[in-house]
C-alpha cells in the first residue's frame, strides 16, 4: 500500500506531502491541484511503460527514460525555473510497504524519481527484487480516470481499435472517442460501464453501431 506521495515543484506545487489512506478524497477549487497529484503518477506510469519487465534489473533501466506523451509538456517542464533562471528539477516519487503479516516487520519500498529535461533520473530506489515487485505493481496497476464528466455530442465515428487505457490518449476529445470506441466495440465492457452507471444514477447506457462506421450513445432509465 502507499504510504507518501512526494512532489516537489511539480506544476503547482512548490512542496507537498500526502499521506493516502484507503480511501482518499482530494477536495478544492478548480486549479488548486487535486488532478496535480495524479497526474505525477501518470507521468512516471508513461514514462516508465516501455521499460522491460526485469525487476532484477528495473531501476538499472530507469535511470534513462525518456519523458514523453500526452500527460506532460516538455515545454512545461523545462519552464521550471528560479528567478535567476536555476531549473528547479522537478522531483516525484511515492513510498509504502508491503507483507504486512502479524508478527513480522513490514518490508518497505522508496521510488523518487527527478525530472532533468526530458529524463527521469531515480534519486532513492527500492532494494530487493521483492521490494522492486512491489512498487512496479503499484505504479503498473494504476489506472486514472481523466476529467471526462459525460459526452459532448450523441454519435462518435468509431476508431481503429480497443484501448486498454483511455487515460493515455491525447486530448479530451480523443478521450471521448476512444471511450465511445472502446464501448462500441467491446459489449462486455458496455455491459460492465452501465450496471455501475445504473447503480449511481438508476440510468443505464446504451451504445449501437450506426452507419457509417459511427457509434451512437443514448441513456435509458
Amino acid at each position: 500500500m502507499i504510504g507518501d506521495i512526494i512532489l516537489e515543484n511539480f506544476k503547482g506545487f512548490p512542496k507537498v506531502q500526502i499521506r493516502p489512506k484507503r480511501i482518499t478524497a482530494f477536495v478544492g477549487p478548480n486549479g488548486t491541484g487535486k488532478s496535480s497529484v495524479l497526474q505525477a503518477f501518470g507521468l512516471l506510469k508513461q514514462s516508465l511503460a516501455d521499460v522491460p519487465i526485469d525487476l532484477e534489473g528495473f531501476f538499472s533501466y530507469a535511470w534513462d527514460v525518456d519523458v514523453s506523451g500526452p500527460l506532460v509538456n516538455l515545454k512545461s517542464i523545462a519552464d521550471f525555473h528560479t528567478a535567476n533562471s536555476q531549473p528547479l528539477n522537478p522531483l516525484l516519487g511515492f513510498s509504502g510497504s508491503w507483507g504486512k503479516i502479524p508478527g513480522q516487520i513490514p518490508q518497505g519500498y522508496v521510488y523518487v524519481v527527478r525530472v532533468l529535461e526530458n529524463s527521469l533520473v531515480p534519486v532513492d530506489s527500492v532494494e530487493g527484487i521483492d521490494s522492486a515487485r512491489y512498487a512496479w505493481n503499484e505504479l503498473y496497476a494504476l489506472k486514472i480516470v481523466p476529467a471526462l464528466r459525460g459526452f459532448t455530442q450523441p454519435v462518435y465515428k468509431l476508431g481503429d481499435a480497443l484501448v486498454k487505457d483511455v487515460s493515455l490518449e491525447p486530448g479530451i476529445e480523443h478521450r471521448e472517442t476512444q471511450t465511445a470506441t472502446n464501448l462500441g466495440y467491446a459489449p462486455e465492457q458496455l455491459e460492465q460501464v452501465s450496471r455501475l452507471l445504473k447503480t449511481v444514477t438508476g440510468v443505464e447506457l446504451k451504445a449501437v453501431t450506426v452507419p457509417p462506421q459511427s457509434v451512437e450513445l443514448t441513456a435509458a432509465s
